[in-house]
């Protein structure tokens, strides 16, 4: 008597559609996400003016909320996946990891539909979806890969801590380290969405280092959608987007590439303090699903963890910013290139010269430009807002919460066996699902039935012990009495694991039952 053997049991004796009825959520999910998107393009876009009628400060504050809007496929691509892994119920013929993944990547694709017109309205530019795609998976090959690798880890992994869990957990994490070492950059080569710098690149990133005296170890062009760079200081490896390579111009590239080599001199001690926020986003994400098991004292540990990191990494990042800057500063070929170069960069991919707050990783575009030999012609810009931004966030994720919170308010109304019938099929079910079916049939006089539910639901509900003991009941009243005296065995091991009074009497109301209807032989 497997697990396996009740589950599959209970589903025999429901209609056959019941395990496959799930397969409605990937449509239902991906319209969500497509409508969310389209609703948070609709309401970033009407702020959003021709470049002709506004300074680019201006034109970027406006679009705000077109680049928080960016983050929607991703976003809504996690809850969907997570909200049919946690729906997906035991009686489902589908795989819920498989399913949890094939759901979020539906969705990630559905709601990055709507990106490319946002875009190309809001930057004045074409774009093709097929660009907006291959940038996503720039970013989270080389850039973040810690999130899509902790998504995978979290949806393989077992519902309880096992060893094969932490072997997956502990796998995932190499894998992330291996990747803040460069190894994914051998992966982004061979997906195309990186690849070895061209000549032209090459000769000033060569120059640059020499002057500096900061060997590289690699440079390459990369896929990421607008104008960027980016260092690697563990391989000491060098990024630089295709965007960034057609607006800047050799010098440009020259004072850009000199920040970032700012970034690759940095202590060894600073480079290997980078992988701490990385691994820790990891682990917050691949190990989500225990954090029920969690002791508090985890929890604390965690929470503390996450707090100091959260108020101590901006500042140091901010601090290697300006660290970087210098250098930048210092090895300009003409005075006043590199902030020509910042502001080309950020009027290219309309990043708003002041940001809300304290900004984020970097320091404020327009306080970069007053330290440097061009200060800006024009006054300080107010930041953009922070609560338009949000709201167009939360339009967009709205749509696919709506069907969660929907799909778990039916679930608790469903009472009558066709309900729950449905429930099963469309909601996942539960033990307690379970439970109420074997009390319907046991009042339909269908011990046989009552029997495999309760049964069932005791292998879903592992210290209970009402579930065996109603199972041994039934079991016995049909005179199945193996099976009666295995579910008054369990109960009774539940029993001890966790005495109550009201725990004892329930199972010995049983055991006189089973002991009368299936007597020990003589």
């Amino acid at each position: 008597m497997g697990e396996i053997d009740w589950i599959e049991a209970a589903r025999r004796i429901l209609p056959a559609w019941v395990g496959w009825a799930y397969w409605i959520w990937l449509p239902l999910y991906a319209l969500a996400a497509w409508i969310g998107a389209s609703l948070a393009r609709w309401l970033a876009l009407r702020g959003v003016r021709p470049a002709a009628d506004l300074h680019w400060t201006e034109r970027a504050r406006a679009a705000h909320p077109a680049t928080a809007a960016g983050a929607i496929p991703i976003v809504v691509a996690v809850m969907s996946g997570f909200f049919v892994h946690r729906q997906l119920g035991p009686l489902s013929n589908v795989y819920r990891s498989l399913f949890g993944i094939l759901v979020g990547a539906t969705c990630y694709l559905a709601a990055l539909l709507r990106m490319p017109g946002m875009i190309a309205r809001t930057f004045e530019r074409p774009v093709r979806y097929a660009e907006i795609a291959r940038s996503h998976l720039t970013a989270w090959v080389l850039i973040a890969p810690m999130i899509p690798l902790g998504l995978v880890i979290a949806l393989l992994l077992p519902t309880t801590p096992s060893s094969g869990g932490f072997l997956l957990l502990g796998l995932g994490l190499l894998l992330c380290v291996a990747a803040c070492w460069g190894w994914a950059i051998p992966l982004a080569t061979l997906m195309g969405v990186a690849r070895p710098a061209g000549t032209r690149l090459s000769e000033i990133v060569s120059a640059v280092s020499r002057r500096m005296n900061v060997p590289v170890t690699g440079v390459h062009e990369i896929g990421l959608y607008g104008s960027n760079a980016a260092a690697l200081p563990l391989p000491r490896a060098l990024l630089f987007t295709e965007r960034a390579l057609e607006v800047l111009s050799d010098a440009e590239i020259a004072a850009i590439c000199a920040h970032e080599l700012g970034h690759v001199a940095e202590p060894r001690s600073v480079a290997l303090s980078r992988v701490v926020p990385v691994v820790y986003v990891y682990l917050a994400i691949a190990a989500s699903p225990w954090l029920g098991h969690a002791e508090p004292i985890h929890w604390l540990g965690f929470g503390i963890g996450g707090l100091l990191l959260m108020v101590a990494v901006p500042p140091l990042v901010r601090r290697f910013e300006r660290g970087a800057d210098a250098a930048g500063l210092a090895h300009e070929d003409v005075p006043g290139i590199y902030a020509a170069a910042l502001e080309k960069i950020g009027r290219d991919n309309l990043t708003p010269a002041v940001m809300p707050g304290r900004a984020g990783s970097h320091p404020h575009l327009y306080d970069r430009l007053l330290s440097s030999d061009r200060p800006p012609s024009y006054p300080r810009p107010a930041p953009p807002s922070t609560w338009r931004a949000a709201f167009v966030f939360a339009l967009g994720v709205a749509p696919t919460a709506a069907i969660f919170i929907g799909a778990a308010t039916a679930r608790s109304r469903a009472e009558d066996a066709n309900a729950l019938v449905r429930s099963l099929a469309f909601l996942g079910g539960d033990a307690n699902d379970l439970g109420r079916l074997g009390w319907l049939r046991s009042d339909a006089d269908d011990s046989l039935g009552a029997a495999t539910f309760f049964s069932a639901a005791s292998v879903l509900r592992p210290g209970d012990v009402y579930y065996p003991a109603e199972a041994a009941y039934h079991w016995s009243r049909i005179e199945r009495c193996p099976e009666a005296k295995a579910h008054l065995q369990m109960a009774r091991q539940r029993l001890a694991a966790r005495p109550t009074e009201r725990r004892e009497n329930a199972v010995q109301r049983t055991a006189d039952w089973v002991t009368t209807m299936c007597p020990a032989p003589r």
